[in-house]
């Protein structure tokens, strides 16, 4: 069993960041490992590695520098908030629940890795700086890695950069496939289904006007060409993708098993929704869990090499009040102002591109 200790000295630059996480790449990569002495050998960077509550301190024991351990990954490191899980609470619900459901090859890798003292307090100043010239996003101004924090995660790249693999060019891509199921508790007349009411009440109260061209989970599962072209279209939105980059990704979405594998997981996990809950048990943290990772996916442009397909930020949602309260009040008012049923007041969203609207 390792765990690896990053190198004070390793230089990091900013890559992207969600509501929970900041990803980082990392340049150079300097390593030195800590092993538990009672581990028999040392397994590959890239296996899964399990931890428990009763896990003894590991010992410090320095060994040579190991460049390989870096590359093809990148450092993710958890934001400061009330409802975030710690790393390594979160890395052993992800290796003892989360990663025994799918194919190894099906998920982003990630290894637990101890952080340097003062490396959090330095990249907050970096963050603080970047706020003031208006590199990061509006919405992400203000908010800061957790310095009490003692572990972060290396992570497969997906990026299609900087992996050094040798594989040629690709085309990266990532996007949510959100609540493939209904809610349990939406109206039966809903013609928009939780993913596209959320995004249209969302819509509607921005700034960015009333025109909404989402992808509808529901189409990501329809299993014809005329769905999937039109998911495909919002999804490469602007891009200049290669047409037939194009043709292997609606092919993709109308035979992969991946995202029906995360359908029936939410199905089975969830069959009340969140009204009526006093509690937040732990079938409805893995169900949404599941409804709010990632899906990468490396789309090779030489059409003889095949699809990297991987889920990640499969971070399970904790277990609190607060994040029951917030799910239900949201749950109330897609119902209570028609967000469902497409009877909400306001300005006009135009078309409904949910799947419901065009079976109903």
């Amino acid at each position: 069993m390792t765990t690896a200790a990053l190198d004070p000295n390793v230089h990091l630059t900013y890559l992207a960041e969600g509501a929970a996480n900041i990803v980082y790449r990392i340049h150079p990569p300097l390593i030195t490992s800590i092993v538990n002495p009672t581990s028999p050998s040392t397994p590959p960077s890239t296996e899964l590695e399990s931890y428990g509550p009763s896990t003894p301190p590991p010992t410090e024991v320095p060994e040579p520098s190991s460049p390989d351990l870096y590359k093809g990954h990148l450092l993710r490191l958890r934001k400061s908030a009330a409802s975030s899980v710690p790393v390594q609470e979160s890395h052993v619900a992800f290796i003892t629940k989360i990663a025994p459901l799918f194919p190894a090859e099906s998920l982003v890798s990630q290894t637990l890795i101890v952080l340097p003292p003062g490396l959090l307090k330095r990249l907050n100043s970096e963050l603080r700086g970047l706020d003031g010239v208006g590199t990061r996003a509006t919405k992400r101004r203000g908010t800061y890695l957790d310095e009490e924090e003692e572990y972060g995660r290396l992570v497969g790249d997906m990026t299609g950069d900087g992996n050094g693999d040798g594989e040629g060019d690709c085309v990266a891509l990532e996007f949510k496939p959100k609540w493939l199921v209904q809610s349990p508790t939406a109206p039966k007349e809903a013609r928009r289904c939780r993913t596209c009411a959320l995004s249209a009440m969302r819509i509607a109260a921005s700034s960015r006007g009333t025109a909404w061209k989402g992808v509808c989970p529901l189409k990501l599962l329809a299993g014809n060409i005329e769905s999937a072209r039109e998911a495909v279209d919002i999804i490469l939105k602007s891009r200049a993708a290669d047409e037939r980059v194009s043709t292997r990704l609606v092919e993709f979405i109308c035979t992969n098993e991946l995202v029906k594998k995360l359908r029936q997981l939410q199905e089975q996990w969830d069959r009340q929704g969140v009204l009526g809950r006093r509690e937040v048990d732990e079938d409805l943290s893995m169900a949404m869990t599941v409804r709010d990772c990632t899906l990468f996916l490396k789309i090779p442009t030489n059409p003889t090499m095949p699809i990297e397909a991987r889920l990640g930020d499969l971070d399970l949602k904790p277990t609190t009040r607060e994040k029951l309260l917030y799910w239900q009040n949201i749950e109330r008012r897609l119902i209570d102002e028609g967000w469902y049923t497409t009877t909400e007041k306001g300005p006009a969203m135009g078309r409904n591109h949910c799947r419901l609207a065009e079976t109903c």
